[in-house]
């Protein structure tokens, strides 16, 4: 064997533990950082934990969570449907970056009624036809107290009519829009 090969060998065999340290750091890098890109879509509190929030829409307040504040600028908040006569969260409904990473972040609960259906006309025809609207309440979490209740309506609603193609009921976006009111710089309206 050759000076130059044996050399070259020998130098292979130095660098080899380098070499394999480099690879096993690299792939520790890769999967931390696949791990956490995959925390950050599914930042909030657990299924688990949020079922500790459902009671709050039937006026037991939740000592752990967050007092509301209307001085402060955001109030993390979720949404909560009665459904069967149980209070099941909602947590797509309120933006990623409203969203409580904690129960104890918590501060505002949306709590929404079932859709009661009720006539009203077309703009189109003298035809009617049957639109939701449910009653929503705001409640602090940490306490239970209604800040806000309304009855809302599908936003297509004209003031005597349903236009074409409108949707008849009240959608996550409208939910969204009546309580970001709240959410978003403790408004009063």
């Amino acid at each position: 064997m050759s000076a130059q090969k044996m050399t070259r060998q020998g130098a292979l065999i130095r660098a080899l533990p380098i070499l394999i340290f480099t690879l096993i750091a690299a792939t520790i890098i890769i999967l931390l950082v696949v791990r956490n890109t995959r925390n950050l879509n599914t930042i909030g509190p657990t299924s688990q934990d949020l079922t500790l929030l459902a009671p709050v829409c039937g006026g037991s307040g939740l000592p752990s969570a967050a007092v509301f504040d209307r001085q402060t600028i955001t109030h993390p908040a979720v949404i909560a449907r009665e459904s069967n006569g149980d209070w099941e969260i909602d947590p797509e409904v309120v933006p990623a970056e409203f969203r409580p990473v904690t129960i104890g972040e918590v501060q505002l609960i949306l709590c929404v009624s079932p859709p009661e259906q009720m006539p009203y006309p077309r703009c189109d025809s003298a035809e009617e036809v049957l639109i939701d609207q449910v009653q929503v309440r705001l409640v602090s979490a940490r306490t239970g107290a209604t800040i806000d209740k309304d009855i809302t309506r599908p936003n297509a609603l004209q003031s005597d009519c349903l236009p074409e193609g409108a949707a008849a009921e009240v959608t996550d976006l409208e939910l969204w829009d009546w309580v970001r009111l709240y959410v978003i710089g403790g408004s009063e309206t």
